[in-house]
């Protein structure tokens, strides 16, 4: 694939005739196309690489979270540093949200889509840890819905479809201190 390499954000805009992003975009690929497009100066965007490799997700939540759990955070930032941060954030500042308003980006900052991106990368991990390749394949069932995701995530995890959302909250909101209790 060709990859293409600005040095800003506003470079890139420029690249698709944009004098505004309505979006943060530090980079993006368009695997339809073969072309990976970066806005941070560098070739090494392994979260955008791995959009190139990993076979199409019907389901863009996860198929940002599969890019976050083994691509990283912008770029190549481990995901689970920034949700130590996220996490602490999310219990200190912002008690309310939940996982749905992670997952439908109802919540995010002005900057970045980082709480969506860990959140879904929290799902593959949680997934992965529990019911190894064969949960994911079975989680990349579901459809681009909300509903669809909790159905599917309930059913690879053997929980029921009520008790997931909470689930998901609480483990993403207290990350960061049972992270500090290891160490």
């Amino acid at each position: 694939f060709d990859s293409y390499v600005m040095s800003s954000e506003e470079e890139l805009g420029r690249l698709f005739n944009m004098d505004y992003w309505l979006a943060y975009q530090t980079g993006f690929a368009r695997k339809q196309h073969n072309r990976l497009f970066m806005a941070d100066g560098s070739i090494d965007n392994s979260h955008e690489i791995f959009h190139m490799l990993y076979h199409p997700v019907k389901n863009h939540f996860l198929g940002e979270g599969i890019a976050t759990y083994f691509g990283g955070v912008n770029g190549s930032a481990p995901y689970q540093k920034r949700l130590r941060e996220v996490s602490k954030d999310l219990h200190e500042n912002h008690p309310q949200v939940t996982f749905k308003d992670l997952y439908t980006n109802s919540f995010r900052y002005a900057t970045n889509q980082d709480p969506r991106y860990v959140a879904g990368a929290v799902v593959y991990h949680l997934v992965y840890e529990k019911k190894g390749l064969k949960g994911i394949k079975q989680l990349e069932e579901s459809e681009n819905t909300y509903e669809s995701f909790i159905k599917t995530f309930a059913g690879v995890m053997k929980m029921k479809e009520g008790k997931v959302e909470a689930f998901l909250t609480n483990y993403i909101r207290k990350y960061h201190s049972s992270e500090a209790a290891k160490s």
